[in-house]
This record gives structure tokens, sequence and C-alpha cells, in this order.
């Protein structure tokens, strides 16, 4: 999608990546980071699961429960954080 709006310039289809919302199947909605030191990180609410006893479990498919869901501004080191090597300073 991003090339497309772009008209195929790679820059351009960055810079289109990270302005649009991200909506994905498994880690769902987020954001590519973006911004003048940005490292392209796709930011999104992290979830922790715990493998489901044999007692606990009602299917096949049935295997993991969540325990826990860490908000997108929690679940990743911020680009101002000491350390990060992305970040030149």
């Amino acid at each position: 999608m991003g090339v497309d709006k772009a008209k195929a310039s790679g820059r351009a289809a960055v810079a289109q990546m990270k302005a649009v919302p991200v909506a994905d199947p498994l880690y769902g909605t987020g954001y590519v980071r973006a911004g003048g030191q940005a490292d392209g990180q796709f930011i999104h609410a992290t979830r922790v699961w715990a493998t489901k006893s044999p007692a606990e479990s009602k299917g096949e498919w049935d295997q993991y429960k969540l325990l826990a869901t860490i908000p997108e501004d929690k679940a990743f080191q911020p680009m101002e954080a000491p350390g990060c090597a992305m970040v030149k300073t």
C-alpha cells in the first residue's frame, strides 16, 4: 500500500508507512514509530500468555490463557531512553 501511494519512491514509501496506522491480524493495531530520530519500530500493545494445563483446556486448539495486556506506551522502550543503539546523539 505504501509504495502505491508514494508512486514507488523508496523514501516516500517509508514515509507513507510511518504515516498510516497499522491493523495487523497477529499484533493488533499500532503504528510505525516516526519522527526525527525514529527507528521504524512497530509500536503496539503486547500480550503475555501462559500455556493451559490439560485440565484447563477445553479442546485441541484451546492451549493458552491471556495473563496481561501491556499497553503500547509501556511495551516498548522510548527513543529517549539511554543506551538505545538506534539513536545517534
